[in-house]
């Protein structure tokens, strides 16, 4: 689950937008060929063969030509495995670039060379922010075949930070994958490492000749021990206790006994997205919690239309601003705009955004301070962009539904958007519909302190406690901070949070009256 305070300078002061330096190549050209082979390579086999005439034809071509929907997946295998094999390259490059920046820094704090210092920092910006950009590409192939199962990414994850890249390591498996994808065009083999999302095993393959399309986890392990210590653990169930470590540590050393620890940690972790798999219930690899899988899709209602208009407004007019059921306000502002107003300037819009009328008091001598300590108190805000570029598992940033001019205007930052949700209008809007919502205090989060962070914002709680008379008269339910995260990082209404929260409420009522029925 993504935390919104892990990366709170990025998301409320803004992650640095440099992208080229004079010692790179231009990035954006870089981005939009990558793009291409990652989105529209299935498209140009169909074109190439006359089978398509418009983007927009592709729908009826797939549905009423299966020789089309047959060059149509090569065409994406080629473009998916070409888009990483050139993201890898470019990504073990920036890596090694780093690594060698990193080290001049070192020399220069040592010397106190302040110039030198922020000279450094800027490179090492501009290859972090380009490796990210690179790793959320290949994060949107993976979306683009798990698009029928998108709770798969949410479970491929043992930790909140995104993997360092090892360049040795990469270089390997891309290797790998590589072959592999050759071999069989009805597979595509996605390396994890190179991905955001996924943290489990070696390798991702999708395969696509069958529906529902099928996906693995798969664990690349080489030498003889790996080889003998695969054979012991395939025979025995997933626990240390099953297996003699002893006799292990004593016939293939002592790096063994960690060594099948990892092997069976994985081994589970594997078994376990499986289970998600077959029978919508498994252990979480991150919370190490049962979690039960809703086998009906949602639809999320979001506000993206609203936010596509206001994109519009804004690379005419600088900014614009748009208020989504009362009490989330959102921000798009261009470059130049936030150039000269910054973080604090947008934070002053959003003090007068939600106390119209107020006169500012920022010219006034005496009075300026008053007004600043206020502006430090209004409801965070954050950079949905930033959001959704460091959060893993939403669906990335290149797959919002928008025109992928809008798409690369936020990715590169012509264009920036920031939401921030008033908590106290939430609450009174919950009240309309009959719901009533309290923080949780420190003492009944205390169970889950390890694995939800406080909410920004709120009284130093972890989590809002959510009521609905009307529905149930003892049932209640905890809306963590992964809840309204969905509000930034899938631009989720908060009606339809209050919906979806309405909808569990009345399955737990449901759940009560059958057991008191059956008499369990």
């Amino acid at each position: 689950m993504f935390l919104l305070t892990r990366y709170s300078r990025f998301l409320l002061n803004g992650w640095p937008m440099n992208f080229d330096h004079t010692s790179l190549p231009s990035f954006e050209p870089i981005l939009l060929d990558l793009h291409h082979y990652a989105f529209h390579a299935g498209i140009d086999a169909l074109q190439e063969r006359g089978l398509l005439r418009a983007d927009s034809e592709l729908p009826y071509v797939l549905r009423n030509n299966p020789s089309a929907v047959r060059r149509f997946f090569r065409g994406c295998h080629y473009g998916f495995d070409l888009a990483q094999r050139k993201v890898g390259k470019l990504v073990i490059e920036y890596e090694k670039r780093a690594k060698d920046y990193r080290a001049k820094l070192k020399q220069a704090r040592r010397d106190r060379n302040n110039f030198e210092i922020k000279a450094i920092a800027d490179v090492l910006d501009c290859l972090s922010r380009r490796q990210l950009i690179l790793r959320r590409l290949i994060d949107s192939i993976l979306w683009q075949m798990v698009s029928q199962e998108p709770w798969l990414l949410r479970r491929t994850q043992v930790s909140d930070s995104i993997s360092p890249i090892d360049p040795v390591v990469l270089e390997k498996t891309l290797v790998t994958a590589g072959q592999l994808n050759r071999e069989n065009r009805k597979c595509i083999h996605i390396v994890s490492d190179i991905t955001t999302a996924v943290q489990i095993g070696d390798l991702v393959r999708l395969c696509v000749d069958s529906n529902p399309r099928r996906w693995e986890i798969i664990e690349l392990k080489e030498g003889k021990v790996n080889d003998a210590l695969l054979g012991l653990i395939g025979q025995s169930a997933v626990s240390p206790e099953n297996l003699n470590l002893d006799k292990i540590e004593e016939s293939f050393g002592q790096k063994s006994v960690s060594q099948v620890r990892r092997m069976l940690r994985q081994k589970g972790r594997e078994e376990a997205i499986e289970n998600f798999r077959t029978t919508d219930k498994g252990i979480d690899p991150q919370t190490k919690e049962i979690v039960e899988l809703s086998p009906e899709s949602v639809e999320v209602v979001d506000y993206f239309d609203r936010l596509k208009r206001s994109c519009s407004v804004a690379k005419q007019s600088g900014a614009s601003a748009f208020v989504v059921d009362g009490c989330l306000r959102v921000m798009v502002v261009s470059d130049s705009f936030y150039s000269i107003q910054g973080r604090n300037g947008i934070a002053h819009n959003f003090y007068h955004w939600r106390y119209k009328g107020a006169t500012c008091k920022l010219p006034v001598a005496g009075e300026r301070e008053s007004e600043i300590e206020a502006i430090g108190k209004i409801w965070p805000f954050f950079d949905l962009v930033e959001a959704n570029l460091r959060a893993q598992w939403p669906a990335p940033l290149f797959m919002w539904p928008m025109p992928k001019a809008l798409i690369f205007d936020f990715a590169l930052g012509r264009l920036r958007a920031f939401a921030q949700l008033d908590f106290e209008q939430f609450f009174s809007l919950a009240a309309m519909h009959g719901m009533e919502l309290r923080w949780l205090s420190q003492k009944e989060t205390k169970s889950v302190v390890s694995r939800s962070q406080v909410i920004p914002g709120s009284p130093h709680s972890r989590g809002v406690l959510a009521k609905m008379p009307c529905v149930s008269k003892h049932g209640s339910m905890q809306l963590m901070i992964g809840s309204f995260a969905r509000l930034f990082l899938e631009l989720m209404t908060p009606r339809h949070l209050l919906k979806m929260t309405e909808g569990s409420l009345r399955r737990l009522d449901h759940q009560a009256q059958s057991q008191e029925e059956s008499g369990t």
